[in-house]
């Protein structure tokens, strides 16, 4: 099973074959963007929220009954899609939660933020829950 980090600011993958046994498997470069907006910029048109895909639950986390939230970081494009996305709380990094979470979040798409009129890329906080029904 593969899993995504909780320390913000690295990327990668490892995968968990057993216990204590744990290799990394790659490491996406980050999408290089030049000037990010931050959210609290005042002249700064907020993104919205298009569509959002809901993550999926691995069934290895259904068996242990976790439920709780994935707190990610990204980059709302001006095109409205979503890039750099770290994993800044982790739930479950061994059962596949956080990696799924980050796997939904490249699918959201925005109404992108603007500023003076123009589209830009903006830092945003995503935060997807895994609840049991």
């Amino acid at each position: 099973m593969a899993a995504a980090p909780s320390k913000p600011g690295k990327s990668f993958t490892v995968e968990v074959k057993a216990p204590g046994e744990i290799r990394i498997v790659r490491s996406p470069e980050p999408r290089q963007l030049g000037h990010v907006y931050e959210p609290d910029d005042p002249n700064l048109d907020a993104p919205r929220l298009g569509s959002q895909v809901e993550p999926k639950y691995t069934r290895e986390a259904m068996a242990a009954k976790i439920q709780g939230d994935v707190e990610l970081t990204a980059v709302v494009m001006p095109d409205g899609t979503v890039a750099n996305v770290r994993v800044v709380k982790s739930l479950d990094p061994c059962r596949g939660l956080d990696e799924q979470a980050v796997i939904a979040a490249r699918q959201w798409r925005f109404v992108p933020a603007r500023m003076s009129g123009q589209p830009v890329p903006v830092k945003v906080t995503l935060i997807l829950s895994f609840r049991l029904h």
